[in-house]
């Protein structure tokens, strides 16, 4: 399963914007980015991408699935040194 790649800041409040890869059979097959907002302008909204459209979400049962997919893929993905030395790891295999 590919890892969260951040797609801004999350501020104090908790709003920001996270992006997740969606990966099947080892390659990316979906993306989805989980935009969450302070409670009073709006709930919130989940955009996924697809080879072949998009998709806007916005009701709660869908944040909260969103949200868990993300929480997911956060703690399956690598610390961010970790992926530096595999990425130097694998060019210097590949050179």
């Amino acid at each position: 399963m590919g890892g969260p790649v951040p797609a801004g800041p999350v501020g104090a409040a908790g709003q920001g914007a996270q992006v997740g890869d969606v990966v099947g059979g080892g390659r990316a097959v979906g993306r989805f980015t989980l935009l969450t907002l302070p409670e009073h302008t709006a709930p919130g909204l989940v955009y996924i991408e697809y080879s072949y459209g998009s998709l806007y979400l916005d009701r709660k049962d869908d944040l909260k699935r969103y949200s868990w997919m993300f929480e997911q893929l956060h703690a399956d993905a690598l610390a961010p040194s970790a992926t530096s030395s595999l990425i130097r790891q694998v060019m210097k295999e590949l050179s």
